[in-house]
This record gives C-alpha cells, sequence and structure tokens, in this order.
C-alpha cells in the first residue's frame, strides 16, 4: 500500500477580511511538495472568536458548530480518499486532477437538491403536506446549508437531533421533522442515490411522547347537541359536521368530503360506505342505524335530502382552519373549557366507542386503525367514563 505524501491543515482568513467583513473564510491548505500545493475554500465563514486556531475547529459560540465541524472533516476525508485511490491505482496525486475530482464532485447532486427537487416536482400531496416537507428541509438546511448525500450517517441524524432539542422544539414536532428527513432518504435510496446499507434511522430511534387525545364525555356532548346556534352563518352546520365526526369517528378529511355517493339505504337504514378513507388504504362500512342510538343516521338524512345533487353532502366546502374557528366559538357558548378541535371529534368517538363495545378490535375495525397500541389509547381513556 503506498503511503500518502499530501499533508493537510485548515487555515483562516488567510486574506485577512475578517478585519473588514467580520468573517474570516476557512481553507483547506493541501501541500505535497513546493510546485503542487492548493488552498480549497471550504465555503465556511466565521468570526474571529468563533475559530479555534490550536485545535482547528470551529467552536460553540458558533451556533452551527457542530455541522461546520462535520463538514470540514468530510471534506479533508474526501480528498484524503481521492488521494489514495489516485496512488493505490498507480495514478499521480497532482492539484490539476484534484481540481478536476472536486468540480465533478461539486455537480454531484447533494441531498438537499434532491429533496427540494423532489419536493416540487410532487404533484401528489396535499399543500399543507408540502408546506409541513418544506419547512422540514429548511429547518435542516438551517442546521447545515448543504448536506452531500455523504454527510448522511449516523452521526449527522444525532447531532441534528440534539440540534432541535436545543432550539426548543416540541417532542411531537421533532418526530415530525425526522419522519420528513427519513422519507427523503428513503426516495434516494429508491432512485439510487443513496446506500441502503448505510440507512442512518436503523441504528437512531426517534422519541415521541405518547399521543395527550381530548375527548368529550356525554354531558359535554350533549350540551353541543342542545346549543341555541341561530344568528351565526355556517355554525349550526360545522356543528353537526363536528357531531358526525364524533357519532362515527371520520377524520374531518374524510367528513368534509361526504357526497350522497357515500351512503347506501339498507333494510334496517342507513349505511356509510367509504371505498378508501383519506389518510389510509382501507375500506369503511359503518351502520349508521346502529350507532349511538342511530343519532348519526338522524343527523345526516336532512343533509342527504337537502344536498343530494351537490359535490359535498353538508352543502360546502369548509376547511380545517374555518372548522376549528367554528368550533372555539361554539365551545365559548356552551361553556366547555376543553379545547375543541376537528381531532376531538375522532377521539370522542374512539373513547365512548370503546365504552360501549370494550373491544379493541371492534375500535379498531369502526376506526380504520392498524395498530393495537393506538386503539389501546381510547381503552385506557374510556376507564374514565
Amino acid at each position: 500500500m503506498v503511503e500518502k505524501k499530501a499533508r493537510y491543515r485548515l487555515v483562516f482568513d488567510r486574506k485577512k477580511k475578517a478585519k473588514t467583513t467580520g468573517k474570516g473564510l476557512i481553507e483547506i491548505y493541501i501541500y505535497t511538495n513546493p510546485t503542487q500545493k492548493k488552498y480549497i475554500s471550504s465555503k465556511i465563514w466565521v468570526h474571529p472568536s468563533e475559530w479555534d486556531a490550536s485545535r482547528q475547529l470551529v467552536n460553540a459560540k458558533n451556533d452551527k458548530y457542530i455541522a461546520y465541524n462535520l463538514n470540514l472533516k468530510n471534506t479533508v476525508n474526501d480528498i484524503e480518499a481521492y488521494e489514495l485511490k489516485q496512488l493505490n491505482t498507480g495514478k499521480p496525486f497532482t492539484m490539476n486532477k484534484l481540481t478536476e475530482h472536486l468540480i465533478t464532485k461539486g455537480n454531484a447532486l447533494t441531498f438537499t437538491e434532491f429533496w427540494d427537487t423532489t419536493l416540487t416536482k410532487d404533484m401528489s400531496l396535499k399543500p399543507v403536506t408540502k408546506r409541513q416537507q418544506r419547512r422540514a428541509l429548511e429547518i435542516l438546511k438551517e442546521y447545515a446549508a448543504v448536506v452531500k448525500f455523504t454527510d448522511i450517517n449516523y452521526q449527522l441524524i444525532n447531532d441534528f437531533d440534539k440540534h432541535l432539542r436545543g432550539k426548543g422544539f416540541a417532542t411531537g414536532t421533532i418526530w415530525r421533522i425526522h419522519k420528513d428527513v427519513k422519507k427523503y432518504i428513503n426516495l434516494a435510496i429508491n432512485y439510487e442515490h443513496f446506500d441502503v446499507s448505510k440507512y442512518p434511522y436503523r441504528k437512531f430511534k426517534i422519541l415521541r411522547e405518547p399521543g395527550k387525545h381530548t375527548y368529550l364525555n356525554y354531558a359535554e356532548l350533549a350540551k353541543i347537541e342542545e346549543a341555541d346556534l341561530t344568528g351565526v352563518d355556517n355554525l349550526e352546520i360545522m356543528r353537526d359536521m363536528f357531531l358526525f365526526q364524533c357519532y362515527t369517528g371520520l377524520r374531518y378529511s374524510d367528513v368534509h368530503r361526504l357526497n350522497a355517493a357515500d351512503f347506501e339505504q339498507r333494510t334496517e337504514g342507513l349505511a356509510l360506505v367509504l371505498t378508501r378513507m383519506h389518510k389510509v388504504n382501507r375500506r369503511l362500512f359503518l351502520r349508521l342505524w346502529d350507532i349511538f342510538d342511530g343519532k348519526p343516521q338522524r343527523l345526516i338524512k336532512k343533509y342527504l335530502k337537502a344536498n343530494e345533487t351537490t359535490k359535498y353532502v353538508f352543502g360546502g366546502y369548509v376547511g380545517n382552519t374555518k372548522m376549528n374557528e367554528g368550533l372555539r366559538i361554539i365551545k365559548d357558548k356552551i361553556g366547555v373549557r376543553k379545547k375543541i378541535t376537528t381531532h376531538v371529534g375522532r377521539h370522542t368517538f374512539g373513547t365512548l366507542y370503546a365504552k360501549q363495545t370494550g373491544s379493541i378490535f371492534d375500535v379498531m375495525k369502526a376506526m380504520g386503525i392498524s395498530k393495537f397500541e393506538t386503539a389501546q389509547i381510547y381503552i385506557d381513556l374510556s376507564e374514565e367514563l
């Protein structure tokens, strides 16, 4: 094996720009012999107080010091690996050859570029999902402006997780950000941009707090049913949409899309039949006459009669934000202290239905739940009633 001949060190503010701009550039100095030497820009600029000359590291005074040091380390390692490859195959390691290598590598697709391009081109995502994944990418880029595929490893993910916790992000938010990072690493694997054997989440486990589900008890539900909501535009419709959630366990994304074709008249009464629920690829069949004393059947009948030929059975599209604003008004009118959102409707059904049936399997089937631990939450909550 041929020994390396080049020497490497990091140089800060070689051109003395910090005096005028406040920041200096970190460069990688490579020296083979007096005719073969080169300075390579890391594209990292820091204040003089943020550079540790003796240790050749960006210190903790810089918020991005972990990412910057990782970037510098990876760049030097890449150059050293290229040098070894050249020497071990009997090829010369010259500064011209190194420049060609860096240009070629510099033009290679990065992980952050792949995420950005793939997300932009994906027309199947809902606007809210697209915004969420765009925000996750921005947060990653705030931590490390450019993430190359060679940067992706356990240390990067672990340090990024520490960065998120240090910034005070909620555990649920951190879980969602990791979920988005995982998605685009998996897509990169599928497109053969990244080696599956180096998948960092095989070792890194994401911490997630148990869900805190708010539900309404029978008395609180009765207050909403009996509330006088006359005089406020669409508030009665919003109340009925929410109650239908409480009676059926549907996600709001399924409720506001319901139309007359989703209902079938059986001998015993009305059935709700969804060939595919919005978030999960599952069929749903509910006997509306047989749950909650037939309340969902009685509620929906007036809307079916009035809006049989319209796109939406409740008469019009009501977005999630608008719906939650309406529920806040209803909450204030009836004097319930709990925060009521569209999620509460589904949680209310799960809890009350678990109390009525006592069966985790019935809860899973009615709500389209695939995981026992998710359904068990409702079984546990039902013991409070």
